[in-house]
């Protein structure tokens, strides 16, 4: 158990049907991450993801609603399969002019190398209502992850 002294960071642990490489690799190759990266609803025009340490990622889509959207950040730690850290800040929008948060995702073998649970953290978010929004976001990509292996199985 993570104890947080962040009020507004947010925990999601997830366990995928399908070997940890595999589901580390949907988080780092661009072709597959477009399959699921976003929430529901959402449609992405450009994702690019450098996936090493220094590296960048740039991901621009458009909402539901039919904003359009910028999201960037930079990678700070990379070890396939079992971690990645990086930055994380939507461009032009309101309370991210100067803000960073952080996204950690840790990959671990489970069911004898069968199924990975993932633990997604992202911290240093500007206030609740951010923190509530990307916790409802990150459960919908992280339930089109979970689909991306299930169809394949």
């Amino acid at each position: 158990m993570t104890l947080f002294t962040d009020p507004n960071a947010l925990q999601i642990v997830r366990m995928i049907r399908a070997p940890r490489e595999g589901v580390y690799a949907a988080w780092t190759d661009a072709s597959v991450a477009l399959q699921w990266w976003g929430d529901q609803g959402c449609e992405t025009e450009e994702l690019n993801l450098d996936a090493w340490r220094g590296g960048t990622f740039r991901w621009v889509f458009k909402a539901a609603d039919g904003t359009k959207n910028l999201v960037r950040g930079k990678y700070h730690s990379v070890q396939p399969p079992i971690k990645i850290v990086h930055t994380w800040q939507w461009v032009d929008a309101p309370g991210w002019k100067e803000a960073w948060s952080l996204v950690t995702i840790e990959f671990s073998e489970k069911d004898d190398g069968r199924a990975t649970e993932i633990r997604l953290t992202h911290d240093k978010l500007p206030d609740e209502k951010t923190r509530d929004s990307h916790m409802k976001d990150w459960n919908s990509s992280l339930d089109r992850l979970e689909r991306l292996f299930t169809d394949v199985v």
